[in-house]
């Protein structure tokens, strides 16, 4: 699972031309964690998410878009990908992974493949807090 925000995931799933970034949700709980009232956190791992525009045609992809742009209600959404074509619901993307450097600029990712993206859900609760706290100690 990885948190996008959500002006990015709504410019993807409609012209497919915003890859991200897209924290892993297991490293940012962890940060968050730790942050201790730290200010100044060091930049988490994220993953560049592409995928064909003719993916977002598919009825599966269509499902997912009216899934995300009929509940969208918060900044931050929890992104869930999968490795296999799920049933249902879903969207063909290529993953990379990336890290920002200090100025924020993207520095070389190692090509992860094909996934699916598979569900939308908003950030709530302490996943919600979590996010805002980590992102705001990194930028």
């Amino acid at each position: 699972m990885f948190y996008g925000y959500a002006d990015a995931l709504l410019e993807f799933l409609e012209v497919a031309e915003n890859e991200g970034p897209y924290w892993p949700k297991s490293m940012v709980v962890d940060r968050y964690k730790t942050l201790g009232g730290q200010d100044d956190a060091e930049p988490l791992t994220y993953v560049g998410i592409t995928c064909d525009p003719k993916n977002l045609q598919t009825p599966e992809a269509k499902l997912l878009q009216t899934h995300f742009t009929n509940g969208r209600l918060n900044d931050w959404y929890e992104v869930t990908l999968m490795r296999q074509k799920p049933e249902g619901m879903g969207m063909r993307v290529m993953v990379e992974s990336s890290v920002f450097d200090q100025f924020e600029e993207i520095r070389g990712g190692k090509d992860l493949g094909e996934w699916w993206i598979t569900d939308i859900q908003p950030a709530e609760g302490e996943s919600q807090k979590a996010i805002e706290m980590v992102i705001s100690t990194m930028f």
